[in-house]
């Protein structure tokens, strides 16, 4: 959601530049790597990309880029507003009136300076409350927040321990990109086994071609809740002090880069355990209930829909 497609079929020019080239290509940087891998994820989803690309017809591969873009932003900012009203629901429900009340219109309240989101928000290492201001504890990308967690808590001899199974992290997951039905106070723990066909439209996992749970997918939805708890009122790459990119970056090398295969198993753990809870295969039609595209075609997602 972060890299424009020209980014990435500069960085496939790049690569057969390299190729044809007499001299030995050096090691793809992070970056490169991951233009790369997105590259190839949007030619699957939007095979005209490469068609135009190869055929030379740079105007009409510029307006193309150009829409998907659009469609990214577009899509991004409805699930953003969906998800700004929505969060207040679920957390009165599950903790009540909190003070300053939450409302859905607005996000002065939230952040660090609310008891709620504040605790959501806080690293999961740090047990204290941490209010708004305070220089003492400075949170950056590379703290997992509290709702990443089951019971938005993590065991300190185990931080891996419940990461990226936390129960609002998953009502999240189901209210953008599968059904309402799904989306209930007491469907956390265990997982529901089917979604209920309610509707003729088919839900968004279904139009934007999602198999399966992709760790893109689960970065895009965990940084739209991190955005709908903060009190930052527009989207950007940075959020005070902490970098919206590269937490959206650190979630998918969490999934793609493992360092072992002990930490590749336990992903392929994690990852069976959403799609055995949420089940994608059966989705099928349902509320549409949200325009998301995602993540823009990069890390496992799909592309935006034209």
């Amino acid at each position: 959601m972060f890299a424009h497609p020209v980014d990435l079929i500069m960085e496939k020019h790049r690569r057969l530049e390299d190729e044809a080239s007499d001299e030995v290509a050096s090691e793809p940087t992070i970056e490169e790597a991951r233009l790369y891998r997105s590259y190839n994820l949007l030619i699957q989803h939007v095979p005209l990309v490469k068609s135009l690309d190869e055929s030379g017809h740079d105007t009409a591969l510029d307006g193309l880029c150009a829409n998907l873009m659009a469609g990214s932003a577009n899509s991004r900012g409805d699930d953003a507003g969906k998800m700004k009203a929505v969060i207040v629901t679920w957390l009165n429900a599950a903790h009540g009136p909190s003070d300053p009340p939450l409302r859905e219109n607005s996000k002065d309240e939230r952040g660090f300076s609310n008891i709620i989101t504040g605790g959501l928000l806080r690293p999961a290492i740090i047990r204290t409350f941490i209010l708004d201001g305070n220089t003492d504890y400075t949170v950056t990308a590379q703290d997992w927040p509290a709702f990443c967690y089951a019971n938005n808590n993590c065991n300190l001899d185990n931080i891996q321990d419940g990461l990226f199974r936390g129960p609002l992290l998953v009502k999240a997951f189901k209210f953008l990109l599968t059904c309402p039905s799904l989306v209930n106070d007491t469907d956390m723990e265990p997982l529901p086994s089917k979604c209920k066909k309610q509707a003729t439209r088919s839900n968004v996992s279904t139009l934007i071609g999602l198999k399966s749970v992709s760790s893109g997918a689960i970065a895009y939805v965990a940084l739209q809740l991190r955005f709908s708890l903060s009190d930052t009122s527009s989207w950007k790459s940075e959020d005070s002090q902490f970098d919206n990119q590269e937490f959206y970056y650190a979630i998918v090398d969490y999934f793609n880069d493992t360092p072992g295969p002990k930490a590749e198993e336990h992903v392929k753990e994690l990852l069976a355990w959403w799609n055995t809870g949420i089940q994608p295969e059966k989705w099928g039609s349902a509320d549409c209930c949200s325009q998301c595209d995602v993540i823009s075609f990069e890390n496992g997602g799909a592309a935006p829909r034209p």
